[in-house]
């Protein structure tokens, strides 16, 4: 089958990034073509890429564009199914639902919730209620949603579409049964959801790592507040003071300055790290230095796919019990699971580990034993085969015609354009 892809970006810096750019080439060996629209990235391990920017884009102009590029491209390549990724452009979505049997894949919470995370900034909590117009009040009050009109309206015009399209997709593929619940709960078609984890682009390692020789705790993800960096920070602080810490991310000047302000708070400065991203080529060695990893998010991750990055080096994890992370973080056997937002918590969890060696290997054996049964290329790529089969029979069938299409964007005019969902907006 020829599949074609819809994504935001092709880098290397994140790890739905890197699961993709790790699965294309593994589907054309198998003889998959695969044809990628795409904004920005690294094109090289796909041969058909067309660069589409209109992708990354809401409003009515930026979908109507994206409407007839994505109809236009299906016409030239004539792939088999459409697989959709972070795409922000319900336009380019619709085409592909209009015209060839189509999968979406729930790496974040974008098409149930506007702010994408399901999490609340300003307070730090789970939001527990998908899109609606509660969506603008929770965005002034504990800031989730952009705090500019214009641009919330397009964020929530894109999750409202997407509910009211849900029934149109073939096959939604969530990452976590966590992940998958929320979307079944918001009103995407619970037979149509298969949860399918990502493998781990880590090849496994050989056995558990060699400890260095000064105990070091590792973070390793985006700097922002809802990876729970600073309870890392903090709970570094609470560790003996032989005990070093090291983060690994997108550091920009203003990010190294709340990690400096934090770590000299919690009397750690002297002993934390920062490193700016690891190359893919050395994600492996990077992580191989710590004793232990730490994985404090505070939002319901989807999975968390560094985590099982450091499962497959070797490593234990010690992470907060959100969203997906039970998938593989089994609580005293691969790693120990601890409340989120709780450095104490975390600091007595990697004391644990820190203070028997038996205790790390034996966690870091039963992880790379996960990794190998559930979280290889092999399995992961066997059951997406699966559900692009199934959603190309369903859709022959009819039965993943249900719903109303939207309209056309190509019928609509500048004066009187209605948007996806058929309601009147202005960009």
């Amino acid at each position: 089958m020829r599949i074609l892809h819809l994504t935001t970006s092709l880098s290397w810096t994140g790890g739905i990034e890197t699961y993709l750019l790790t699965l294309l080439p593994i589907l054309e060996e198998k003889g998959h073509p695969q044809v990628v629209a795409h904004i920005n990235g690294d094109v090289r391990p796909v041969r058909q890429v067309h660069h589409v920017p209109s992708l990354g884009k809401g409003g009515r102009t930026a979908e109507r564009q994206g409407y007839d590029e994505i109809r236009r491209l299906i016409a030239k390549e004539k792939p088999s199914i459409a697989h959709v990724h972070n795409i922000y452009n319900i336009g380019a979505i619709s085409a592909c639902l209009q015209n060839i049997p189509t999968v979406v894949t729930t790496h974040n919470y974008q098409y149930i919730c506007p702010a994408t995370t399901l999490y609340y900034q300003r307070n730090k909590q789970i939001c527990r209620h998908s899109c609606d117009l509660r969506c603008f009040v929770a965005a002034l009050t504990k800031h989730c949603m952009s705090p500019y009109p214009q641009r919330a309206i397009k964020q929530y015009r894109r999750s409202r579409w997407a509910l009211r399209h849900a029934k149109e997709f073939a096959g939604i593929i969530a990452p976590s049964g966590v992940a998958a619940d929320l979307y079944a709960r918001a009103g995407f078609p619970e037979d149509r959801i298969t949860v399918l984890p990502y493998f781990c682009s880590v090849p496994p390692a050989m056995g558990p790592s060699v400890a260095p020789t000064t105990p070091t705790v590792m973070f390793m993800g985006r700097v922002r507040s809802y990876k729970g960096y600073d309870y890392f920070i903090r709970a570094l602080g609470l560790l003996p003071s032989h005990v070093r810490g090291i983060i690994v991310g997108d550091l920009s000047s203003k990010a190294a300055h709340e990690i400096d302000r934090i770590a000299s708070d919690a009397g750690c400065g002297d002993r934390l790290e920062r490193r700016p991203w690891a190359g893919r080529e050395s994600v492996a060695a990077v992580l191989a230095e710590a004793t232990v990893f730490v994985f404090p998010s505070i939002w319901p991750e989807t999975l968390g796919i560094v985590g099982i990055e450091a499962l497959s080096c070797g490593i234990p994890v010690v992470a907060s019990d959100v969203g997906g992370v039970r998938e593989w973080l089994r609580d005293g056997k691969t790693g120990i699971l601890v409340p989120p937002k709780d450095e104490q918590a975390l600091a007595a969890a990697v004391r644990r580990i820190l203070e028997s060696d038996k205790t790390r290997q034996a966690m870091a054996r039963n992880g790379l034993a996960l990794i190998r049964e559930a979280f290889s290329p092999e399995v992961h790529v066997r059951k997406l085969l699966s559900v692009y089969e199934k959603a190309i029979r369903g859709s022959c069938s009819g039965k993943a015609e249900q719903g109303t299409l939207p309209k056309p964007y190509a019928n609509q005019t500048d004066g009187d354009a209605a948007n996806a969902d058929g309601s009147k907006q202005h960009d």
